[in-house]
């Protein structure tokens, strides 16, 4: 929005239908949403030095162009993304499900977990291949000799996923980012995304995408005024400037008989009610523009409080007598 210039959309490389055998399951609605798709044949190398410059940037340690893909759309996008390496699956299928006392998983970074039935986890049809929205595992690890691959972008419940990473004491950025919670529909574009750059980086035949969405996402209204507006924040701004402010935000509204009914974008959770459209309309046009003004409080001098005074008075009386 700076200069009034809208974001511009990113366009990625769009592939076409291919039939793929690969099969999701979800056992726990603690699974919002999960999008999977398998890449043949790709070549597991080392990241271009744009890449690496980039993720160092940031604080990310370069491992290779299939997890650096992962990494840099997330950071780009705010979706996690997970990859696993297809060859070590039990076979093309992916379990969302609890885990099951008894069953343990090694997580990337070498740390044994016990697993209980409060625990979500992304299985084959025998191990237990990931913590979900927390943690890969080494059992199906992308490393040199990786040839295909599973491409995982999920959306998990937020509180659940930030209490097993309390649990379990594993802090990672795919944490930090579901537990604040983010949109089922973001997982759309990320899925393109990382399909992109990983078939730009490393090669590869790119099959269909296989999408789980239990209970998608309600498309939401909320009905605001320029009367409204005006009266919360205590200025005077024109229905042009407020449908200024709508429309840099891209946001779909109408306008009838002096209200409008804004479609909100389903990104954008944060917008739950009129006062959250209010703010987005000052944040926009800039602070500045409020005039700053105190509150009139008016007060009658001529009427004491009589409790009030009896409290002086005895307070007065007892400091004077060398009370504290």
């Amino acid at each position: 929005m700076i200069f009034d210039l809208k974001k511009k959309e990113k366009n990625y490389k769009t592939f076409e239908d291919k039939s793929t055998n690969l099969k999701i399951n979800i056992e726990d609605e603690k699974c919002l949403r999960y999008m999977g798709r398998i890449v043949r044949n790709i070549k597991v190398a080392e990241s271009p030095e744009w890449l690496k410059e980039n993720l160092k940037a940031i604080g990310q340690k370069p491992i290779n162009n299939i997890v650096d893909a992962a990494n840099f759309v997330m950071f780009d996008l705010g979706q996690p993304i997970h990859c696993f390496d297809l060859d070590k699956l039990e076979n093309e299928k992916l379990i969302i499900r609890n885990g099951k006392i008894g069953e343990n998983i090694t997580t990337l970074d070498k740390k044994e977990i016990k697993l209980d039935d409060s625990i979500l986890v992304i299985a084959d049809e025998k191990y237990p291949l990931a913590i979900a929205g927390i943690k890969g595992g080494t059992r199906a690890e992308v490393d040199s000799n990786t040839k295909n691959i599973v491409i995982e972008v999920a959306n998990f419940n937020s509180t659940t996923t930030r209490k097993t990473a309390k649990k379990i004491n594993i802090q990672t950025d795919a944490v930090k980012r579901y537990e604040n919670e983010i949109s089922s529909d973001l997982c759309s574009v990320s899925m393109d995304a990382i399909s992109s750059m990983i078939y730009s980086l490393a090669g590869g035949e790119v099959e269909s995408v296989v999408d789980i969405y239990p209970k998608k996402t309600e498309h939401r209204i909320i009905k605001t005024s320029t009367e409204y507006i005006n009266k919360r924040l205590g200025g005077n701004f024109s229905k042009e400037e407020i449908e200024s402010v709508w429309n840099k935000l891209n946001f779909v509204y109408t306008y009838k008989d002096g209200l409008y009914e804004i479609e909100i974008p389903s990104l954008r959770l944060d917008l739950i009610g009129e006062h959250d459209l209010t703010e987005e309309v000052i944040r926009v046009l800039g602070y500045d523009k409020l005039i700053e003004k105190l509150p009139e409080v008016k007060i009658n001098s001529s009427q004491v409080d009589n409790t009030y005074h009896k409290v002086l008075l005895a307070r007065e009386k007892l400091l004077n007598d060398d009370y504290s």
